[in-house]
């Protein structure tokens, strides 16, 4: 299943009641050219991995971001094999953001 938000606020509300603070870690798994990064940099979220299976909707993402997507960890792979490279997201209880709604 795919789909898109403008803004995303399914997977904002989800992280303002799980109440994460900007301290943690945050993959956004599946982001095509989600809106969803710029929504963590900008609520001061420094430790996020943006990751999908094509390099097409990443790049419409990072271009998105401007300046801001240096301080991005961007991931072309796909997410059965991934494993994460840094330390802290593996180890310090790091959040997945799967793009998609469960029925």
């Amino acid at each position: 299943m795919s789909w898109f938000q403008e803004f995303p606020g399914y997977l904002l509300a989800i992280l303002d009641e799980l109440g994460l603070d900007a301290a943690r870690s945050i993959a956004d798994v599946g982001a095509g050219e989600s809106r969803l990064v710029d929504e963590l940099v900008a609520r001061g979220f420094d430790d996020i991995t943006v990751l999908d299976i094509s390099t097409v909707g990443l790049d419409l993402a990072r271009a998105q971001l401007g300046d801001r997507a240096s301080a991005v960890s961007w991931t072309v792979h796909d997410i059965l094999t991934w494993r994460p490279a840094r330390r802290r997201l593996a180890r310090r209880g790091g959040v997945p953001l799967p793009h998609h709604r469960g029925s």
